[in-house]
């Protein structure tokens, strides 16, 4: 579905979602999509692999309908390298 998804802001990714038009999966796969087509740009020190992206997408499609009306669900977002974040490690001192 690469190409297809126009993310804009939460309140679009959240309308799609509720109209079905595409899922956490087919997201998750439009992001890594935009950011190979990047290429090593700098912008990431660490990352989740494709397939632990995919997965926790995967993971979110099963929910229940109730799931899809959180505020946040779905939606992908990156942590700071200088915030604490259990299991991953921080440049900060």
């Amino acid at each position: 579905m690469s190409g297809k998804i126009v993310i804009t802001n939460i309140a679009r990714l959240q309308e799609g979602y509720s109209a079905g038009r595409y899922t956490p999966l087919d997201v998750i796969e439009e992001v890594v999509h935009r950011i190979e087509a990047a290429g090593d740009d700098h912008v990431w020190i660490l990352r989740r692999s494709r397939e632990e992206m995919t997965q926790r997408a995967a993971e979110l499609d099963k929910q229940n309908a109730a799931m899809a009306k959180l505020p946040l669900y779905g939606v992908p977002f990156a942590v700071k390298d200088n915030m604490d974040f259990e299991g991953r490690l921080t440049t900060a001192v």
